[in-house]
Parts: structure tokens; C-alpha cells; sequence
């Protein structure tokens, strides 16, 4: 079991110095760096594990990552670990990896099927940790590789249906129209798409609340208005680039009026990049990753849990249109995430969706205006486009005005989500023209 890794341990070093042979540049590692590696025969080193615990294979993936992916995968996934700024790839006979000094980490792919890294690359304790094959991370690397069959959307499952287009947005029956008990309770109905928009336009509203940009001093912790805080363990700045990881431990909020506690739990790593100003920086983007997720619990006032939900994503990036100024129609604020993916912790099923983008302006009567794509997969891997029919309005106050999103599904299928004017995110829903009414009623 240990002799391949052995092996690789010795030729990784042995490459190394055949790639210094004749070069100008200086390799980042020489030889004594693998001699004295210790060679780990499983997924051990637990400052790499999780980089293991985000790997997701295909079933039958299109194709598997390249090595370059994979490492560009790593650096944006896990800015902790490998830290900006990027590395030059070294490319030695049938080896491809990156040294990053600032952790001590080198992570690179041996005959473009094996992940090796590498713990306190240059210290005498240096070891050698096989992180599995570059196959096992397919899915989060290239997530458009693990699509399944088209969804199919008909009458006789307008209720399955429209609790798994519930997953990206709360759908509601009109008020006054008869329904049945939807399948799935309102408390325990997935709002990925809901939480993400509201997010999404809340982060850059224009009522002075434009997201700042990190500066050299770390921010102070948290803490929650129940309990809890959020913190900041790993911050570095440099240039204008602050590269960190910030943590929800237990940080809890409370309804004033019903009592109502959330809790959140996770961690997500992020690299912020501004340009300074008179004014002080201004954030031009913003990467966010947090495969382990965040997991989002509500009780209520007796302290019953009514809902839970881990939210993890995948390459999450926030640029504005206009930096420091209010975004356009000719210069939105765009976010986009290669995957978003919401586990419902009381059901046990798993939303996902790729390819996000939001694209976000100003209107001249002081709202908002947003339009949204992606594919949408529902928990059996079945899939389903999403597109902005006609664009989410919100006026002055947030609230929301109008808009229609549509789901194609297979053999042309679709559903069509109308926004029911008001304070929250929710919509009335067709299946192939059909009203579906076996859903909550609308709230007023």
C-alpha cells in the first residue's frame, strides 16, 4: 500500500531536480524537501482534508479535470491554503504542481491522474499526502459534468414539481384558490434561489450599504444577538488583496415579534481585491468558496427547529459594474457561482444549481432591477433551465413588483414562475399553462 506513494515521493524529487537542469529560474523546492518526506498511504494531513471532503466524482462525467483546473479549483476554493497571488505551475515530466511559500504547501498531479500534496514543503518534516485521483473531483471542479437526465415537467406532478422548483424559489398558490396540503410543509421548503437573490441585492443596494472593501486590520469579531459570533481566524492583506476565511460559530439572531431564533454554523474562505482611493479602497471583486457549507437552522419560540439547511458554493464572484458608484444598465453588478448547493437537513435532500448569474442595476425611481440564469438540478439529479422571462423589479422600499422566471425541463416542458407583488420573494407557478394550486397559499 505505501510503495506507489513511496515512488511518488521519490520521483516528485527527482523530477524537481531535472526540471532545475538547465533552467534560469530556481525551482521552488529541491531535493532534501522530498529525501526526508514521510509518505502517508491515506487521506491523512488534516491542513489538506478539505480539499478531500470537497472532492465529487462523476458517475460519467463529460470529462475530468486538467491539472490546470485543478489547481486554479484549489486556489479559489481554499485561498488559506493556497494564497494568492498565484504561483508559477511547474510542468517536469509527468508532473504538474505549484509551491505556495506563504503556507508551505505544494499541491501538484502526477500522470494527470494522481493529487499529491505537500506539509511544511521545505521543513525536515516535510509529508507527502495523496489527496485521491484527479477523477474524484470532477463535480467540483467542472460541475456541468455531472448532469443527469432533463427534468420533466407535466400536469400529473404539478405538486412534485413545484416543491422541487421550490428549491430555488418559494412558489405559492393565489389567494382564494382551492388547494390540497402541499407534500412539503412551508417551514421545511428550501429557498436557494430566494435566499441567494435577496442576498444578492441586499449586498449591493444603493441606499449607502455597497459593499466595503477589507483593509489591512482584521475585523473584530461578531457576536450574535443570542449567542454565538463570527470571526475571522485567517486574515492576510496585501496590495489591496485580502485573502481570509470567516467563521460562524453557533452566531444567532432573534424575531423581536415571534421569538423566532436562527442559528449559523460554517465557514467560508474569500479573497477580496480593491483599488485604494481618496476615499479609502474600493472593492473591485470578490471570490467566495465554502464547500463544507454554512448550515442556517431556525427554531421557534419553544425552540423546535421549523427548518435547516446547509448552503455550501463553489467559485461564488461578486463584481460591480461600477465600482464605488451605483451599478447600470449598461454596467450591472454581476454575481455569479459555478455551483450553489442547498442541503435540506430535515428531509436529508440536496438542491443544486450551476452556472448561476445575477446581473443587478438601479432603476431611476430608487429600486432595483435583477435577472437570473442557470440549471437547476432537482435531488435526483434531474435537471432544469432557468431563465429570466421578464426582469425582478423591487421599488424604492425593497419590496418586490414584478417579474417571471421560466423552467425548461425535458421534451420542452415548462414551468413559468410569476412574482407575486410584495415584502418577500414568492411566486404563483404554471406547469405547461396549468395553475398549480397544491402548493401554500400566497403570503399577503
Amino acid at each position: 500500500m505505501r510503495k506507489p506513494l513511496y515512488y511518488a515521493s521519490a520521483l516528485l524529487a527527482s523530477v524537481l531536480i531535472i526540471a532545475a537542469c538547465g533552467s534560469n529560474d530556481t525551482p521552488p523546492l529541491d531535493r532534501s524537501a522530498f529525501r526526508t518526506a514521510r509518505a502517508l498511504a491515506s487521506h491523512d494531513g488534516a491542513r489538506l482534508s478539505p480539499v478531500v471532503n470537497a472532492s465529487r466524482a462523476a458517475r460519467s462525467p463529460a470529462r475530468q479535470p486538467t491539472a490546470e483546473e485543478l489547481l486554479n479549483w484549489a486556489e479559489v476554493t481554499f485561498p488559506a491554503l493556497f494564497p494568492a497571488p498565484r504561483p508559477s505551475t511547474w510542468t517536469v515530466e509527468n508532473i504538474v504542481y505549484r509551491y505556495y511559500s506563504t503556507t508551505d504547501l505544494a499541491l501538484g498531479v502526477m500522470d494527470g491522474t494522481t493529487v499529491l500534496g505537500l506539509i511544511d514543503a521545505t521543513k525536515p518534516t516535510a509529508t507527502l499526502v495523496q489527496l485521491g485521483q484527479i477523477s474524484d473531483y470532477t463535480c467540483s471542479v467542472l460541475p456541468s459534468s455531472c448532469a443527469g437526465q432533463p427534468a420533466s415537467f407535466d400536469a400529473s406532478s404539478v405538486s412534485s414539481g413545484a416543491n422541487e422548483v421550490a428549491a430555488f424559489i418559494a412558489v405559492c398558490a393565489p389567494a382564494g384558490s382551492t388547494r390540497s396540503e402541499p407534500t412539503t410543509p412551508t417551514a421545511t421548503q428550501p429557498s436557494l434561489l430566494s435566499r441567494s437573490v435577496q442576498a444578492g441585492l441586499t449586498m449591493r443596494a444603493s441606499a449607502g450599504i455597497r459593499p466595503k472593501a477589507y483593509t489591512s486590520t482584521r475585523p473584530a469579531d461578531k457576536l450574535g444577538s443570542c449567542g454565538g459570533r463570527i470571526s475571522y481566524p485567517e486574515y492576510s492583506h496585501s496590495s489591496g488583496i485580502t485573502t481570509a476565511t470567516r467563521v460562524f460559530d453557533n452566531y444567532c439572531t432573534q424575531d423581536s415579534d415571534t421569538g423566532e431564533r436562527t442559528y449559523y454554523n460554517g465557514t467560508m474562505a474569500f479573497v477580496n481585491t480593491a483599488t485604494p482611493t481618496a476615499s479609502g479602497p474600493i472593492t473591485t471583486q470578490l471570490v467566495a468558496n465554502s464547500p463544507t457549507g454554512i448550515t442556517t437552522t431556525t427554531t421557534n419560540a419553544a425552540g423546535t427547529a421549523t427548518k435547516s439547511q446547509t448552503a455550501s458554493f463553489t467559485n461564488y464572484v461578486f463584481r460591480p459594474g461600477v465600482p464605488g458608484g451605483d451599478p447600470t444598465p449598461t454596467s450591472p453588478d454581476e454575481i455569479r457561482a459555478d455551483e450553489i448547493s442547498v442541503k435540506n437537513e430535515l428531509t436529508g435532500k440536496t438542491y443544486r444549481q450551476t452556472g448561476y448569474v445575477v446581473s443587478m442595476f438601479d432603476t431611476p425611481d430608487g429600486g432595483e432591477q435583477a435577472t437570473i440564469s442557470g440549471r437547476g438540478y432537482r435531488s435526483n439529479g434531474q435537471y432544469f433551465d432557468i431563465s429570466t422571462t421578464s426582469p425582478i423589479k423591487t421599488n424604492s422600499s425593497g419590496d418586490y413588483q414584478s417579474g417571471v422566471l421560466s423552467f425548461l425541463g425535458a421534451n420542452g416542458s415548462t414551468a413559468v414562475a410569476t412574482v407575486v407583488p410584495g415584502e418577500n420573494l414568492q411566486t404563483t407557478m404554471t406547469i405547461d399553462g396549468q395553475p398549480v394550486t397544491s402548493v401554500p397559499a400566497c403570503s399577503p
